[in-house]
């Protein structure tokens, strides 16, 4: 059985954000990455378990997991049926601290 997918509205800010900006010289090129990075979380439906745990997993108490997607890093957690993107990042980007943390990653 598939996993559902729930993005939180903070990981959807940040995707929306990206997207803008990539967009400022490129349209194309955004829709060509928010078409390609959305079909990659879309494969987290099944084996989410697949990908390794994120830096701040321990910082965070949780089973904290990252995916990459080029450069960007989708920050996500796995709680039976449910993936719950928490953020997407790019790469060169600090670590999450602890208040940038989901409040509930399990």
């Amino acid at each position: 059985m598939p996993h559902k997918i729930h993005i939180t509205p903070e990981a959807a800010d940040d995707l929306r954000a990206i997207g803008d900006y990539i967009a400022q010289n490129s349209p194309e090129t955004a829709h060509r990455f928010m078409t390609s990075i959305e079909r990659q979380i879309a494969t987290l439906q099944k084996f989410p378990a697949r990908h390794g745990r994120a830096p701040e997993a321990a910082l965070a108490g949780a089973d904290l997991r990252q995916m990459m997607h080029g450069l960007y890093r989708v920050l996500y957690t796995l709680d039976n049926d449910i993936v719950t993107i928490h953020a997407i990042r790019h790469g060169a980007r600090r670590p999450l601290r602890s208040n940038e943390l989901p409040e509930r990653a399990t």
